[in-house]
């Protein structure tokens, strides 16, 4: 039994209850996942029909630039295999006058440097730029590095103008096996663990995640940038081992023997020895 009242009260989540997984509710999922992101994207997952639950997740972005690029040229990009192609670059010159609202502001790191190019609904958009593919490298491998990188302070204030060339860009992204791995090497283990997997707060039958999915789709133009992503958990029961065939043994204690006495916990508290009776 499934406990729907506890996701809607403590998470104000959607909640369908469904006799099984099936080309319908396939289509009922995509369907969800293609509105709730504004047809961004439009999966066609297909849910094993030995899932018994599956929480999905949205996200749907949009901002406007605060100043929208307006000159748009083709270019060369250099991509990280050495390969050369020509795209469409935005074209613009932003003037930094050490205000709050400034559309740009900009970073200058070790090896690196980062524009931020503002919404007009105060976020922005951080594209941080290695000087080299060998600094990308070290970046992208190093988590702790790049939280730094993204995090920096402006380091130029006022009195300076800055051109960008941002290419524009659409890209579609999808993670499957991934997404687990990724997880267990953050150390998220326990919930794929056959034994140790403890969602009793959903359900009252035992759950573990099987699978997780994860597709992303970001568009960069010159009026602004849109992104969206959903996230498909899946859980099913743990498989139960097929019994073995039993063996019979005879256990007689006639002679002398050992014991320990453990506490709950596996903490032995008495080892003994008994020689005689």
């Amino acid at each position: 039994m499934f406990r729907f009242d506890v996701t809607q009260r403590l998470y104000d989540t959607q909640v369908k209850q469904v006799e099984g997984f099936n080309e319908k509710t396939n289509t009922a999922i995509n369907n969800w996942i293609k509105k709730e992101t504004r047809s961004l994207l439009n999966p066609e997952l297909v849910i094993p029909s030995n899932t018994k639950l599956v929480i999905i997740n949205t996200l749907y972005a949009d901002g406007r630039w605060s100043s929208p690029f307006e000159d748009t040229e083709q270019a060369e990009f250099h991509s990280l295999r050495g390969q050369t192609t020509i795209i469409d670059f935005m074209d613009k010159t932003f003037d930094i006058d050490g205000h709050a609202d400034d559309p740009v502001a900009y970073v200058k790191g070790d090896g690196w440097q980062r524009a931020d190019i503002a919404f007009d609904n105060g976020g922005c958009m951080k594209i941080l730029l290695p000087d080299d593919n060998a600094r990308f490298k070290r970046l992208r491998a190093k988590a702790s590095k790049l939280r730094d990188a993204f995090n920096a302070s402006p380091t130029v204030q006022n009195d300076t103008k800055i051109h960008v060339q941002l290419p524009k860009f659409d890209i579609d992204s999808f993670f499957d096996k991934e997404m687990i791995q990724t997880l267990q090497a953050m150390g998220i283990t326990d919930a794929f663990n056959q034994r140790k997997a403890d969602f009793s707060t959903l359900s009252d039958t035992p759950l573990l995640i099987s699978k997780i999915l994860q597709g992303t789709h970001i568009e960069v133009a010159e009026e602004g940038a849109k992104a969206a992503a959903y996230t498909v958990i899946m859980m099913e029961p743990p498989i139960c081992p097929a019994p073995k065939p039993v063996k019979w043994i005879d256990f007689i204690v006639d002679h002398p023997f050992l014991f320990e006495l453990d506490s709950p916990d596996g903490l032995p508290l008495f080892i003994g020895a008994v020689t005689e009776l």
